[in-house]
């Protein structure tokens, strides 16, 4: 009865989780789709506010990406990036509330493994960084290109000039997909770190837990 009542128990909770989990991940996407729109509107606002002068040293890519790109990583910062890390911090905080309340010494294993993952991920979003800054000029640059061949494709075909930008275009992007590469791996590091920080603290407290027990 007692293993019955265990299993409903769990059932229960699991189907809670991930029942908050889809609300969650739904509203995030709706208000998601509705922040890009008022993030784009107000891109567009601005720009039409500015000079002239102001204008005119920024390339068409430039603003593209403004319009565009930028538009969505604030919206996947606002959506996605704030409240994970609000959501991880409070797991953090409740699991050291939680590890304290047994026994003091169950706090050293995290205590000791958040440092080490805060100075790697600080040279981990370091370059990453500078990565999305040369992606982002990259695509700037790819974009301009684009549109001076679309605008003017008569001036190209009559000067017999295809090889010519084909090779532009193609220089260009292979940049952006070294750019992307470089990115990818450094992004991939992230992954191994954290779960050997995470699959680190859980043997740490096993065992002191398990010591515990048996002295």
């Amino acid at each position: 009865e007692i293993l019955i009542t265990l299993c409903i128990a769990y059932f229960v909770i699991v189907f809670t989780k991930h029942t908050i989990v889809y609300v969650d991940s739904l509203l995030r996407q709706w208000y998601g789709v509705e922040m890009e729109g008022d993030f784009r509107r107000a891109a567009m606002k601005k720009l039409y506010e500015q000079s002239q002068h102001t204008l005119s040293r920024y390339s068409a890519g430039d603003l593209y990406t403004i319009l565009n790109v930028d538009t969505a990583q604030f919206k996947e910062l606002f959506c996605t990036v704030l409240p994970s890390l609000l959501s991880c911090v409070i797991t953090y905080a409740m699991s050291i509330y939680f590890l304290s309340s047994v026994s003091p010494v169950l706090v050293i294993a995290p205590l000791i493994a958040t440092p080490l993952y805060a100075f790697a991920s600080f040279f981990y979003v370091k370059k990453a960084r500078r990565l999305s800054a040369d992606i982002r000029d990259a695509a700037s640059d790819l974009t301009m290109v684009v549109q001076e061949n679309i605008h003017g494709i008569r001036v190209v075909k009559s000067f017999v000039r295809e090889k010519k930008e084909t090779e532009k275009f193609t220089g260009i992007s292979g940049s952006i997909y070294k750019d992307f590469c470089k990115a990818e791996r450094i992004v991939a590091l992230n992954a191994p770190v954290m779960q050997l920080c995470v699959y680190g603290c859980m043997i740490a407290i096993s065992w002191l837990g398990a010591k515990m027990v048996v002295g």
